[in-house]
């Protein structure tokens, strides 16, 4: 499992591929760059999608680093 870092407008797409391949856990983190450059709340709503269509949950959210502010969420598979 890579943490996949929303940097790019289409860093969400990387998600959604981890899914398909039906990855166990899929992580996922965004800092203040982020938040700045990208619109993320419209990259997280996505991803919301993606949890139905792929069969995932919200295993784990919260801050990465105390350090620096990145927030990420940790999601896992939901067996069949």
């Amino acid at each position: 499992m890579e943490l996949i870092l929303l940097r790019g407008a289409y860093d969400y797409l990387k998600v959604k591929y981890a899914m398909e391949n039906k990855e166990k856990y899929v992580a996922v983190a965004f800092d203040d760059t982020s938040v700045e450059t990208l619109n993320v709340m419209s990259m997280m709503n996505v991803i919301q999608d993606y949890l139905h269509m792929y069969g995932y949950r919200v295993s784990e959210y919260g801050k990465m680093n105390t350090d620096e502010d990145v927030k990420g969420y940790l999601y896992e598979r939901i067996e069949d």
